[in-house]
């Protein structure tokens, strides 16, 4: 388990996620999260929601509007 910030308009190193996640958000924003083949999905953050996220994702991350911290949760 561990909180991260994402800081404005400076993407996260590109990462494989190999475990599920459970992310929940303590800011309102907008990430953005790209593939390695370029695809780009806008995910609107609030406070409180929470996510699960699949294993075996590759992507990176970059937040575009507001503010972007979240707990995350490693599930084994």
């Amino acid at each position: 388990m561990w909180r991260y910030t994402w800081l404005p308009h400076k993407k996260t190193p590109r990462h494989f996620h190999a475990n599920d996640v459970v992310v929940v958000q303590l800011a309102d924003g907008v990430l953005a999260s790209i593939t390695p083949d370029g695809k780009t999905v806008m995910n609107a953050t609030s406070v409180g929601l929470t996510k699960f996220n699949p294993r075996g994702r590759i992507h990176e991350e970059e937040l575009v509007k507001g503010k972007a911290t979240a707990v995350i949760v490693e599930l084994k």
